[in-house]
This record gives structure tokens, sequence and C-alpha cells, in this order.
């Protein structure tokens, strides 16, 4: 498995031994009771390394444990519907190869990680429904230029849009609602012909509403509870 431990003393041969701490802390910090190997609805690995973890619903608690950083060779780390708390780490910008990062229904607190927006591989980004993790968006945002869904509802951001927005032309899912963004969105919002569905609702939202939004037939959209004008 390429990490250093001979295999006649190792444990688990096959698998990369820092790929199994990450799993091994989340475990301890968890106080689950469970194989490394056993834990969550799916786990595969490709020569001898992790590239697909979906640890939704695995009663996982306690912050993300810094050994994430071993994880190189994610594509999908799903976590949500947990008890997982504290900040979102640095150390997960070592996961490059990132494409999907599901965070959702979680106790996350905190600002985002600068960290977070090298991941440029990332399609798929939800960190919505943690209620304490804040803080306006950084326009590094912008060097994620291949997302397609980007989740931030039920949280705790605020301030306006930055203009990066416009670098995301992939996306087509955008869920900003009941936060405490303010600004007018329009004014980048507009230059994402690709979205079909826009969740607004409950921000403290400005501005005119664009004349053309209800010829879009196919655009999913709400925004009440805001201060749009038109």
């Amino acid at each position: 498995d390429n990490d250093g431990i001979p295999n006649a003393d190792d444990a688990y041969p096959d698998h990369h031994n820092g790929d199994l701490q990450f799993i091994i802390d989340l475990i301890h910090n968890s106080e689950v009771n469970l194989p490394p190997l056993e834990l969550g609805g799916e786990q595969i690995w490709e020569n001898g390394r992790l590239v697909h973890a979906d640890f939704r619903l695995c009663n996982l608690k306690g912050p993300i444990p810094d050994s994430i950083q071993n994880a190189t060779q994610l594509r999908y780390l799903n976590v949500a519907m947990n008890n997982l708390s504290g900040e979102i780490p640095t150390a997960i910008g070592a996961l490059t190869l990132l494409q999907t990062l599901n965070l959702n229904m979680n106790q996350f607190r905190g600002t985002l990680p600068a960290a977070l927006f090298t991941l440029t591989n990332l399609t798929d980004l939800d960190l919505g429904y943690n209620h304490e993790l804040g803080g306006s968006v950084s326009s590094a945002i912008g060097n994620l230029v291949k997302l397609q869904s980007l989740g931030l509802g039920h949280a705790h951001f605020s301030g306006p849009l930055p203009d990066s927005f416009i670098n995301l032309n992939d996306l087509s899912y955008l869920d900003l609602s009941y936060n405490l963004f303010s600004g007018e969105p329009f004014d980048v919002l507009s230059f994402l012909p690709g979205l079909t569905y826009l969740l607004l609702e409950r921000n403290e939202f400005t501005g005119q509403l664009p004349l053309d939004l209800c010829e879009f037939s196919d655009l999913v959209m709400s925004f009440q509870n805001n201060h749009f004008c038109g």
C-alpha cells in the first residue's frame, strides 16, 4: 500500500495507513466502536488509497481531525447529517483531487478557511444547515470554476456576493437561503446563464428584480422575505 510500513507489520497491508488514520481518528473522536473499514455507507479504495468516503449518518461528532490531510486521493467526501463540530480545518486544502464535499447538517462554526478555495476540482460543495458557520464569502470562491452545485443555505453567511461569482460559469444549483446576505445579488448572478435552481429567500438582499426574470422558464427560484423592489 506504499505507506512505508512493512506488510508483515501492517494490520491492513492493502490499505494506506495515512488514509486509515483519518478514519480511525474520526471513529475515536466520535466514540464509535467500529473497525475503520466498516465505517459508513460506502468506502471505495483504489490501489490501496481511499478515493470515495460516504460517512453520512454515522453518529460522528467532534472536529474533523487534521489527519484528513493524509487522504490526498479522495475525490468524494460526504459527512452530512452527523454532529461534527468546530471549524472546517485548514488541512482540508490537501485534498486537491476532491470533486464532491458535503458537510451539510452538522454543527460547524466559524468562517470558511482560505484552503477551501484552493480545491479547484470541486464540482459539488454543500455547507448548508450549519447554523454557526458564516461570515462573508471570500472573493477566492471565484477560483472554484468547476462548481456545478453550491449549497450555503440555513447558515450564518453575510455581506454581499463577491464579484468573482461571475467566474462560476458551470453553476446550475445555488442555495443561499436563510442567511444574512445583503447587497444586490443580480449584479453578479445575471452573468450565470446556466442556473436552474436559485434559492435566495430570507436574506437581506436589496435592489431591482431583473425585468426578464419571468422569461427563464427553466429556472426554479425563490426570493421572498428580502428587500427587493420591482
